[in-house]
């Protein structure tokens, strides 16, 4: 992941509050990202009983850890969050104001974690190119722009044409 600079974690400054850092792209990506991250971190945590899922997400972590790494400590140093604090990643999480616990029921676990390895299998799991991806998007000038929706056939009538051979 490319180097998004830092901020430096002293003991003694207090939490950044959270907002998403519209102004500095980079930084902007790492937190669309690691969200994503640290949900399916999440979820294949909660999927642990579930053995292709278990296998499923230890590949997929293997491939993004990395990555999540170094989003889970620029983002703590973003966050003036001590860097060797323990369970650095949910501190990060919670800063942020996200989950930090999934609480799932046995039939939500039943119906998800099946398909869970095919679902990391595929690019949208992919961090570091979810990060340039997301990088190059929040760089449009436009990017806070609301997207229009561009209607290109005519809108039906609100209320149906009256038929002239029905009494």
């Amino acid at each position: 992941m490319a180097s998004i600079g830092s901020v430096p974690a002293l003991a003694t400054e207090t939490l950044r509050p959270h907002t998403y850092a519209f102004d500095q792209p980079a930084l902007v990506s790492a937190q669309r990202v690691f969200g994503v991250g640290h949900a399916t971190v999440m979820l294949g945590e909660a999927c642990s009983a579930f053995p292709e899922a278990a296998v499923g997400y230890q590949i997929w972590l293997e491939k993004n850890a990395v990555t999540l790494q170094g989003l889970t400590e620029t983002l703590a140093a973003h966050y003036r969050i001590d860097p060797n604090a323990p369970n650095l990643r949910t501190q990060v999480a919670a800063a942020m104001h996200l989950k930090t616990t999934l609480n799932l029921s046995e039939s939500q676990l039943e119906e998800a974690c099946p398909t869970l390895p095919q679902a990391l299998s595929s690019a949208h799991y992919d961090l570091e190119q979810r990060y340039r991806e997301t990088l190059k998007e929040v760089r449009q000038p436009d990017y806070l722009n609301p997207k229009r929706k561009v209607t290109t056939s005519p809108q039906p009538d609100l209320v149906p044409e009256e038929n002239p051979h029905h009494e």
